[in-house]
């Protein structure tokens, strides 16, 4: 009990708290690692309160209070803090529909649409277990640090010679930042290392260290400070009458572009108002951001089938047997009951599925059923792809430029739900990763 009361107040609470500060800048984000941290004192409490009695069913008995906080119930919590802190994409659509394009449709639209995606990503997830969890290769360093995290708070072990306790290196970090941090202190220190400004793409020290420094070679020193500036002075694609280093959309006299000026009543494209207003211009950084966008996409395929093509073959062959080879780590807790799990996860994709066209097709969203259909294969395809790459290297690569080129292209009049697409195709890879 007191696992499930925890679970459900730390991810209700961190995912009300993430969608509340998404939208301000720099936006402040809980992790799952906080709320992990919270649940440990909020177990032990109510281990200590709860009443002890056994209740007997017609199912069987159980107790409110087990025993003591263990790191099972711990790790419950956990896992439940994971699904939902890091929140929904399909949020962002929703805030779009309402603010820029005047979509209010009710609440049934917004669950089917945050449920559907959701699921459907979790159902991914656990149809790529085979080739993303149970190969020992697929450490997924960010969560060796919540593994360390629940270590440290559970087993108890005295400090080594010369070596400080994790408890004191905790409480000496927490204190320089609360109270030295700019962004997220009290900025008392004027020169300081903000590791939430440091962290805010992802934390630095759960990244293996090739990653780390082929993304400060490539991405900071070649292409912004290097290339940026080179490209910025020669006036590419008149990129120096834009703000150096930007990410918004320009019109022809250095403005904010206003989408709504191309849009007729209903919502779509409207090219003659298009002709008379602006063809849009983008800063050097945005346009780097999506020239890179789109050589990740094919150069995922490239590595994976370069480095990883004979395992994802060999576990493919090994499902089509009758007894599957686990990695020995592996093999005593997950045969059992692999079945009756992946018919769970079968169950949830067709709910969610159902979920995803009802939300589609009931509402005016002029959106075809043959796009959502292809929302989810190239979802289904990229997943197992981006999921390799991301459980070695703690690297996601999102799919938002290259489906976002992709449906305004087959649909381009209908620019209000082309945002609605493609972020519903970021989405569906997106859950399913986080939810592993």
């Amino acid at each position: 009990m007191s696992s499930i009361c925890c679970g459900v107040e730390d991810h209700t609470l961190s995912s009300l708290l993430n969608l509340f500060f998404c939208y301000r800048y720099p936006s402040v984000f809980i992790s799952s690692l906080a709320a992990q941290l919270v649940a440990f004192p909020l177990g032990v409490f109510l281990a200590k309160i709860l009443p002890t009695q056994v209740f007997s069913t017609p199912l069987g008995s159980f107790t409110l209070n087990p025993g003591p906080f263990n790191i099972k119930e711990h790790t419950m919590i956990t896992v439940m803090a994971n699904l939902t802190a890091g929140g929904a994409f399909a949020t962002e659509v929703l805030a779009v529909q309402h603010f820029h394009y005047g979509q209010r449709w009710g609440a049934g639209y917004q669950i089917l649409i945050v449920m559907s995606t959701q699921l459907i990503g979790f159902s991914y997830a656990g149809f790529c277990r085979r080739w993303l969890v149970w190969p020992e290769a697929m450490i997924w360093p960010a969560d060796l640090v919540q593994t360390a995290l629940l270590s440290t708070l559970h087993h108890k072990q005295r400090a080594e010679s010369g070596r400080m306790r994790r408890e004191k290196f905790f409480l000496i970090a927490f204190i320089g930042n609360q109270f030295f941090g700019v962004t997220s202190g009290l900025g008392m220190g004027v020169l300081t290392f903000d590791w939430s400004q440091i962290s805010f793409n992802g934390s630095l020290l759960v990244n293996p260290w090739f990653t780390d420094a082929q993304n400060l070679l490539s991405l900071v020193f070649f292409f912004f400070w290097f290339l940026t500036p080179i490209l910025y002075y020669a006036n590419y694609k008149y990129g120096a009458y834009l703000p150096m280093l930007n990410y918004h959309v320009f019109e022809r006299f250095g403005e904010r572009y206003a989408v709504k000026a191309l849009l007729t009543p209903d919502g779509t494209f409207d090219a003659t108002a298009y002709n008379g207003y602006s063809q849009q211009y983008l800063p050097i950084p945005f346009m780097l951001a999506y020239g890179l966008s789109f050589a990740t996409v094919t150069a995922i395929l490239v590595h994976v089938f370069l480095y990883f093509r004979h395992d994802i073959v060999r576990q493919i062959k090994s499902s089509l047997q009758e007894r599957a080879r686990y990695p020995r780590a592996s093999r005593g807790s997950l045969q059992g009951g692999s079945q009756l799990v992946s018919r769970w996860y079968l169950a949830v994709f067709l709910v969610s599925v159902a979920m995803g066209f009802a939300a589609t097709l009931a509402w005016p969203t002029h959106h075809p059923a043959w796009a959502l259909f292809l929302a989810l294969v190239i979802a289904a395809v990229y997943t197992l792809l981006i999921g390799v790459i991301q459980a070695i290297t703690n690297q996601q690569v999102g799919l938002n430029v290259i489906t976002r080129f992709n449906i305004g292209d087959m649909l381009p009049a209908r620019t209000s739900r082309r945002h609605d697409d493609l972020q519903d195709l970021r989405l569906h890879y997106h859950g399913s990763g986080s939810h592993l």
